[in-house]
């Protein structure tokens, strides 16, 4: 008999380097970004992220210019910062047949032991509709889980539709606002509890 042995959230396991490997357009081969090649396209999907959503909200002052200010997943080292990386955090990047195709952030949520926080679930607009935004969810999610985390948390607004329907799917749960925003766009906080066992 086989018996599933889960850390405490004292003992937090490093992550694997690759998730799924995918033969074809229906399955994302997903790594932990360290620095190199991989964090330069993860930039670049970033870009294309914050490009998106400073379209999106170009109708509240100020907020596309802040939007677009978000530039790197790293620091001037060439490393990935602190916050995306083991321990307490990772950097996710997909590819589809070698491709850069979406990415998704996990990091420590301050002030709130036990909880990370999801950042920037993206996938590029080519690659949409087939499922590679599901694999990348499920991925961070189960990284959380690994990290020790008892709860994720995320921010996402009402014009991302999409993206708020997948999160419910995967089970999110409305919670009360955790950090102060200017009230300029509608936000929804959404919670996922981490089963550890």
């Amino acid at each position: 008999m086989f018996t599933a042995v889960r850390p405490r959230v004292s003992e937090r396991r490093p992550l694997s380097r690759f998730g799924t490997v995918a033969p074809d357009r229906r399955g994302a081969l997903i790594e932990v970004v360290t620095g190199g090649a991989a964090l330069m396209a993860a930039d670049h999907l970033l870009g294309d992220f914050a490009r998106g959503l400073a379209t999106l909200f170009a109708d509240v002052p100020g907020l596309a210019a802040q939007i677009l200010r978000t530039d790197s997943w790293g620091n001037a080292d060439g490393a990935v910062l602190p916050e995306y990386r083991d321990p307490d955090g990772a950097l996710l990047l997909a590819r589809c047949l070698g491709q850069p195709i979406g990415i998704v952030g996990i990091q420590a949520l301050p002030g709130m032991p036990d909880t990370a926080e999801l950042k920037r679930l993206y996938v590029h607009r080519g690659f949409r509709g087939e499922g590679f935004a599901r694999q990348l969810l499920a991925r961070a999610i189960g990284d959380a889980r690994r990290l020790g985390y008892r709860e994720i948390r995320l921010e996402t607004s009402e014009r991302m539709g999409d993206a708020l329907r997948l999160y419910r799917l995967a089970g999110f749960r409305t919670v009360p606002s955790y950090r102060e925003r200017p009230a300029e766009i509608d936000r929804h906080y959404l919670s996922l509890s981490l089963d550890l066992g």
